[in-house]
């Protein structure tokens, strides 16, 4: 893919999984990360944590071409992206960002290089 993108998707989840091995299939290069460094390494090692029709064949190819890798590295996944994508957990964006403010410092590195925006519905 000529326009492919570095694309860093926070959480390796039901949501971030799932659109990580997506991306990585039309041929982004995509880093899932995650703070569950067990996750990590079974992901790594081709385990999908959960039942999804096709996941694990479509990590396989997307680890296989180069096209997904895992870490549980937040500094890297930030370095790593043009597009990040959060897909944590069920709370609204403002209390992720609330929360991980207290606890660790990437949120405000994530503010001082890119352009939060807030949805209103």
């Amino acid at each position: 893919m000529d326009n492919a993108l570095r694309v860093s998707v926070f959480g390796a989840g039901y949501v971030g999984l799932v659109t990580a091995a997506g991306l990585a299939a039309i041929g982004h290069h995509v880093l899932c990360v995650d703070v569950d460094e067990k996750k990590i390494a079974s992901l790594t090692s081709g385990e999908v944590p959960f039942f999804e029709p096709g996941l694990p064949e479509m990590i396989a190819r997307g680890v296989a071409s180069q096209h997904l890798r895992f870490t549980s590295s937040v500094n890297l996944a930030i370095d790593h992206g043009q597009v990040i994508i959060i897909g944590v957990g069920t709370p609204p964006l403002r209390v992720v960002l609330q929360t991980f403010r207290r606890c660790c410092l990437w949120p405000l590195q994530l503010e001082s290089r890119f352009r939060v925006e807030q949805l209103s519905w």
